[in-house]
């Protein structure tokens, strides 16, 4: 029997639930549906495509925030390249204490090689250069100065505090997008056990609502409607055809008159089409498709013939 397992893949629960609500506007009255209505359902699915724009833009915002903090931070470190070279061209290039009021660790010149330390010692300067004037370097091109360490070190701290807000908007938009799926795909649960009392598990209404009827076999049925090819250019024919209850994915297959006993499986495809090329020209063919799902292979279309240009 067919199964009305929910889709892994987000877009695909929602075009479900997009079916689901066209079903109800149809039988919702005749049935009657009353505890999974059209507006039941429509309402679920509209939260939950709500909660999916807010976490896209969630994201967004975070990848942004990403980006400005790299910035923030790289021309901080380069600031404090210039601002070492300024300090020891006059202050020298042995270490001494007041190297510590410019964020130098004990003992080392070594520049920071974190985020963390980096900021640490941008707020430092701010203050050092108030106190130690004449290691500032008023060049246009250098700027080290007071002034400078202060701009880089706010910008520095908004960026940090900017992305420390949008990695806690993107966890709560994540979580909310979660919860707004699974209430989601509870209505959906409900509605196909509300449909199950109250029409037969072989009534065609299932599909109405994109779902299977329970009596169906597992495996795929039969495309709804057979192949159409439209010839291409020498040796090529584009094929395409109408849906398989329950497929996940579809065979191609090809028949050569005159070269082929039966009709040849030639590729695996998960959408419905297909483009033959290289095939001989002049030649008569027959083209037919099946649905596969994981329980297996469904019934063949029928052959559709067309000469190969």
């Amino acid at each position: 029997m067919a199964s009305n397992r929910q889709p892994d893949k987000r877009d695909e629960l929602y075009s479900l639930a997009d079916d689901c609500v066209d079903g109800a506007n149809q039988y919702e009255a005749t049935l009657p549906l009353k505890q999974n209505t059209k507006a039941s359902i429509a309402a679920d699915l509209a939260d939950a495509r709500a909660k999916q724009t807010a976490y896209n833009t969630a994201d967004t915002a975070l990848s942004d925030a990403h980006s400005a903090l790299r910035v923030a931070d790289s021309n901080v470190k380069a600031f404090l390249a210039k601002a070492k070279k300024a300090i020891t061209t006059v202050k020298g290039g042995d270490w001494q204490p007041l190297f510590a009021e410019a964020g130098f660790a004990e003992g080392s010149l070594a520049l920071p090689d974190t985020q963390d330390g980096r900021f640490a010692m941008i707020e430092k300067l701010s203050g050092f250069f108030i106190t130690h004037a004449d290691c500032e370097d008023t060049r246009p091109n250098v700027n080290v100065t007071t002034a400078a360490a202060t701009g880089l070190y706010n910008a520095l701290d908004t960026a940090r505090a900017t992305l420390n807000q949008k990695d806690t908007d993107y966890a709560n938009a994540i979580r909310a997008r979660d919860v707004a799926d699974q209430k989601l795909r509870v209505r959906l649960s409900g509605l196909v056990a509300e449909l199950g009392q109250l029409i037969p598990d072989d009534s065609p209404i299932w599909y109405a609502f994109g779902l299977n009827a329970p009596a169906d076999p597992a495996t795929p049925g039969a495309p709804l409607t057979n192949p159409t090819i439209i010839p291409g250019p020498p040796g090529s024919l584009h094929v395409v055809w109408g849906i398989s209850r329950r497929a996940e994915r579809y065979y191609v297959y090809l028949q050569i008159i005159g070269v082929d006993a039966a009709p040849k499986r030639i590729a695996t495809v998960q959408d419905r089409a297909y483009t033959f090329t290289g095939l001989p020209g002049g030649k008569t063919v027959k083209v037919s498709i099946s649905g596969v799902n994981d329980a297996g292979e469904g019934p063949q279309s029928a052959q559709v013939e067309s000469i190969v240009p």
